[in-house]
């Protein structure tokens, strides 16, 4: 655990100490807790949300081979109490694992609202299931799930995010290049006005591989592939019989 995660740990208690801090609330569920100054309701709906994350997952390979520890849920109040802890001007909420907790930290007034649990469970499986994925490939995944609806015992996946079909309406996209080759340094992964953009390409390009009737049915092969070591380009065009740059371009066409 490094200083951060040590320093969050101990927040709420240093919190409940000060007459001025809001109050902190603990909530407790199946193998997940969840730390709070934003008051109970909003901590009672990100304990929602995780139980329903972790029902989604639970029918996906890679939630499935994931063997994911205990997790610790920070949810601030407002964003400047997050601003501490984030690792960019433009993070609203990140996953890091610890050695006995995974840690999931948001604000509770973050433009995405209750999607942010399920997108940042993807990370948290997808940690513990896989080697490092591709940030497009991740990031969209991570996107594509957190709009998941569970409909008695079923789920529904594929729901439109609004904001991200009006960035790509009103910004120039990523070059198929550029969209492949971003990484956790790259100034669209984490720089103002660039991150809209990539999040919502890839969130785009991830839908498409899902639905698309011409794409759909090679996701599995290629995590399959990155698991196995495969370099991107390589990978996806095993799994998917055509090159990135064929996909991209069939995403600018839709």
């Amino acid at each position: 655990m490094g200083p951060i995660l040590g320093w969050l740990a101990l927040a709420p208690f240093f919190a409940a100490t000060s007459a001025a801090a809001p109050r902190w609330v603990l909530l407790r569920g199946e193998g997940v807790e969840v730390c709070s100054n934003a008051g109970e309701k909003a901590a009672r709906e990100a304990l929602a949300q995780f139980k329903k994350a972790r029902l989604v997952f639970s029918r996906f390979p890679f939630g499935q081979r994931a063997a994911p520890l205990p997790v610790r849920i920070y949810l601030f109040a407002g964003e400047r109490e997050f601003a501490a802890y984030r690792r960019g001007a433009s993070t609203q909420a990140f996953f890091q694992s610890g050695p006995e907790w995974d840690f999931i930290a948001a604000w509770h007034n973050s433009a995405a609202g209750s999607r942010v649990i399920l997108h940042e469970y993807t990370h948290l499986a997808l940690s513990h299931a896989s080697p490092r994925l591709p940030k497009w490939f991740e990031e969209g995944l991570a996107e594509f799930y957190s709009t998941a609806v569970l409909e008695g015992s079923r789920v529904r996946l594929g729901v439109p995010v609004a904001a991200h079909l009006r960035v790509l309406a009103s910004r120039p996209w990523l070059a198929p290049a550029a969209l492949a080759g971003v990484s956790g340094e790259s100034p669209e992964y984490d720089h103002g006005a660039r991150v809209g953009v990539f999040y919502a390409q890839s969130w785009a390009l991830v839908h498409m591989l899902h639905t698309a009737p011409a794409w759909r049915g090679g996701l599995n092969a290629f995590f399959d592939l990155l698991m196995a070591g495969a370099p991107q380009a390589t990978a996806f065009r095993d799994a998917f019989g055509r090159p990135f740059e064929d996909a991209a371009g069939d995403l600018s066409r839709h």
